[in-house]
């Protein structure tokens, strides 16, 4: 299932966003909530999907998963294509910007920026 009855399935799309374009006080903002979602809320969330995640994404990840816990940091899952929702949901679930790119990706891997 993508998330239980009830929680919150957050997919956060990070197409087009690059050194150049990211926005430091957004992930600042992410980070936050993600605490807050833990702190507060911890089973509420039943899972976070971050869609295109480059090399940089993947290096703050590194700093900020240490800070949650297991059980938070499990119901995260980082994607580097669009064809791997494909894992989790159905085409038609997905917003129509989203299922173009996903059946666009079909067959091709996508490696980090």
């Amino acid at each position: 299932p993508v998330a239980a009855p009830g929680t919150l399935c957050v997919l956060y799309d990070r197409h087009g966003v690059t050194r150049k374009n990211f926005d430091l006080s957004l992930f600042q903002a992410t980070v936050k909530v993600a605490g807050i979602l833990q702190d507060y809320y911890a089973e509420r969330l039943g899972a976070m999907y971050i869609l295109e995640a480059n090399w940089f994404y993947w290096a703050l990840w590194k700093v900020v998963a240490p800070l949650l816990t297991e059980k938070t940091r499990s119901k995260f899952h980082i994607l580097n294509s669009p064809a791997e929702l494909e894992t989790y949901f159905e085409v038609s679930q997905l917003p129509p910007e989203i299922q173009e790119r996903v059946r666009g990706a079909r067959g091709r891997t996508r490696s980090p920026d």
